[in-house]
């Protein structure tokens, strides 16, 4: 039976459990782009906070995380300093489908937009992307502020922020 429309799977791997996307309809990609079965990305690690559920904007940008990094990535953390802010890309584990058209904040007070206008973790590919500012780094653990993940988000990728456009 398909699944439908925003739905994940979960897939085998040998580093551990993680997601499978499903092919996108056709259409979905340019035309001379191959669409892969499944894209799947192992976690280099994962979020401790004391945050549980999701929050309003000013709890999380308040909040210290905790970034505990698999152990043997420790080599590519070389270069992170206090101070500097960090990009944090991470699977919004605990979200469940999506709608293309949402109420910002699901607020149904304010009008409809489309998903790709507004930062709602409820999207066809449950990524988040947050910029944080490191606080403190020893060994496999950084320690941050703002970053809007709860206790237990699995970690995808660390990096420096890009050039900013106007």
């Amino acid at each position: 039976m398909p699944s439908r429309p925003g739905s994940r799977q979960p897939c085998v791997a040998s580093r551990g459990p993680k997601w499978c996307a499903r092919r996108a309809p056709e259409g979905r990609v340019h035309k001379d782009t191959p669409v892969a079965e499944t894209v799947s990305y192992h976690p280099i690690g994962y979020v401790e906070n004391d945050l549980h559920e999701p929050a309003p904007p000013q709890v999380f940008e308040a909040a210290v995380s905790r970034i505990v990094v698999d152990p043997a990535l420790v080599p590519g953390l070389e270069g992170i300093e206090p101070g500097q802010d960090l990009v944090v890309v991470f699977h919004l584990h605990r979200v469940q489908g999506y709608e293309l058209r949402q109420h910002p904040r699901a607020d149904p007070e304010r009008p409809l937009r489309g998903v790709f206008a507004l930062r709602s973790p409820r999207r066809p590919n449950p990524i988040g992307l947050t910029t944080v500012r490191v606080l403190a780094v020893e060994r496999n653990v950084l320690t941050v502020r703002g970053l809007d993940a709860i206790d237990g988000t699995p970690v995808l990728d660390l990096k420096p922020p890009g050039p900013t456009s106007t």
